[in-house]
Formats: structure tokens, C-alpha cells, sequence
């Protein structure tokens, strides 16, 4: 089955290839998301079967996981996968020519894995080094100016081109794509049910056409992480 998502994405991400040269977006459309969205029909389609497996399964364990563990458990958690995290960051700094940011990285990671214990504290935190996400997505973007369309995958949810390309590059740089096939599953099972409980609430909030507000929603973000200093107006 995972050898089936890894191909259908692939026989996507080549027809996004084509798309992507000639609806390159640089910049996004506060008004009308639509307009990076020339897939639409086939984004809605994925989006139904992701909606559908996260109602049916994802979401009532992420809810047990998020009611039934302390909620310092869930934390540290959440702390040893940013952890994880943190070479990846410090990757993208580098490849973005942004030296303070790499090194911040750099020593959280060394602090967090030697006397946070593997993350699980983060102690870099309490000693004025923030964290800071970055991915190749971004690195992409740095280079070209470019973003690409807007993309629904098939249960890895919202991303634009840049971005899900960026996945894949990422990939390599996390500390569970060198384990065993057994526990590379786990931990990513894992991360994405702690990932999924942060939302357990706030998904109620979502209503009327689930897959515009959603596709908004991720666009709005992804406008703000890729430019920082500019203000966002919502069309909705």
C-alpha cells in the first residue's frame, strides 16, 4: 500500500511538473485562491478520500491519544519530533545563505539531544535559542520566487508544488528515514496522530464547502511563513 501512495504522488508531482512552468505563481492571489488552484477537480477528489479517512480513522485516535496521555507526555513527544527536526532546519538555513538562523538550529539540536535527553525537554528554549521551522519547500522558494499550485495529496493532505517537492527532499534529512521499516512506520505513525490532535477542536470549525475553506486556510499560511513582513487580507 505505501509502495501504491508513493507512486500515485509521484504520477502527480510529474504532472505538476508541466503545470508548474506555466502557472508559476510568485506571488498569491489575496482575492480569488481559486486562481492557484487550476486542478481543482481532481484536488477535490483527493480531498474527499482524505476527509473521509481522517473522519473514519485518523481523527478519533488522534482524539484518544490527545484525552488519554498527560498532557507533559504529549509535550515531550512533540519536543523529541521538532528535535528531529531541527538538522533539517538547519540544512535549509544553510541553503537559504541565512548563517544566524543555521546556527540557532544547529546548537538547539546539540542542547535538545544531549541535555534535553533526545528533545524530550527543550532546554535550548529556556536558554533564548527559539525554534525555528524551515523546510526545503521554502529553500525552493528562496531560489526561485516561486511556489507553484496549490495540491491536494493523496493522505498527505494540502501542500503547493514547492512544497510537496520539498517533502520528498526532507525526507532524507529526518532521523526516522534511516530506521528499520517497522520503526519508521511507528514513529511516523506517531507524528502524524500527534500532529492531527493539535486540531481536535479546532477542525469543528471548518463548515460550509470543507475543501475552498481548507484550501484558503493552508494558502493564507503558507503565504505568511513564505513572507513574514507582508500582511494578509482574507477572502473569507
Amino acid at each position: 500500500m505505501y509502495k501504491s501512495i508513493k507512486l500515485i504522488t509521484a504520477m502527480l508531482l510529474i504532472l505538476m511538473s508541466t503545470a508548474y512552468s506555466t502557472v508559476s505563481y510568485s506571488h498569491y492571489d489575496k482575492v480569488d485562491y481559486s486562481q492557484r488552484d487550476p486542478l481543482e477537480k481532481i484536488n477535490r477528489v483527493f480531498f474527499s478520500v482524505n476527509y473521509l479517512l481522517d473522519q473514519l480513522i485518523l481523527r478519533p485516535i488522534a482524539k484518544l491519544y490527545k484525552h488519554a496521555l498527560p498532557i507533559k507526555l504529549q509535550k515531550g513527544i512533540d519536543n523529541v519530533y521538532k528535535n528531529f527536526g531541527e538538522f533539517r532546519n538547519a540544512v535549509n538555513f544553510g541553503l537559504q545563505a541565512d548563517s544566524d538562523n543555521m546556527i540557532n538550529a544547529s546548537k538547539r539540536f546539540f542542547i535538545n539531544s544531549t541535555v534535553g535527553v533526545l528533545g524530550i525537554v527543550d532546554v535550548a528554549t529556556d536558554l533564548g535559542y527559539q525554534y525555528n521551522y524551515n523546510s526545503f519547500g521554502r529553500t525552493i522558494f528562496s531560489w526561485t520566487g516561486k511556489d507553484g499550485i496549490y495540491l491536494e495529496l493523496p493522505l498527505l493532505s494540502s501542500a503547493t508544488f514547492s512544497s510537496a517537492i520539498g517533502k520528498i527532499a526532507d525526507a532524507a534529512l529526518l532521523p526516522e528515514f534511516y530506521l528499520d521499516k517497522s520503526s519508521r512506520y511507528t514513529t511516523s505513525g506517531i507524528k502524524i496522530i500527534n500532529k492531527r490532535s493539535k486540531f481536535i477542536g479546532i477542525d469543528k470549525l471548518i463548515y460550509g464547502d470543507k475543501y475552498r475553506m481548507k484550501r484558503n486556510l493552508y494558502l493564507n499560511k503558507r503565504y505568511a511563513d513564505l513572507h513574514p513582513n507582508d500582511e494578509i487580507e482574507d477572502d473569507f
